[in-house]
């Protein structure tokens, strides 16, 4: 039998991971106040940096995209997109040539 130490090692990261985040993400909701809720912990992630900014603005621009298409041309949709979110056009085209492989399903296992 082969042991691939690289999978049980990432196992043990994601394990890892969402203990550390959990345990962060409760003192820091008791520290600030703040309820246990899902807006409250995607702030914590973006304060700490866990998402970033590029992240965040793939999101945002795809979302938007799939949005704006329904009645626009590519060309209008991707210029209300600047408009709104003050991402420059090449960065929104680049974001929209490239969502297979930002968005392509994980293939990390969480167990």
């Amino acid at each position: 039998m082969v042991v691939d130490y690289k999978i049980l090692g990432q196992r043990k990261n994601n394990l890892t991971f969402i203990d550390l985040i959990n345990e962060q993400y409760l003192e820091y909701c008791q520290v600030e106040k703040l309820h246990i809720e899902t807006k409250s912990l995607l702030k914590f992630l973006v304060i700490h940096n866990v998402l970033r900014e590029s992240i965040i603005n793939r999101f945002v621009v795809l979302e938007l995209y799939k949005e704006y298409i329904q009645d626009n041309t590519r060309a209008e949709a991707i210029k209300i997109i600047q408009k709104e979110t003050g991402i420059e056009q090449r960065a929104i085209y680049s974001i929209l040539a490239n969502y297979y492989v930002y968005f392509r399903k994980n293939r990390l296992k969480f167990p």
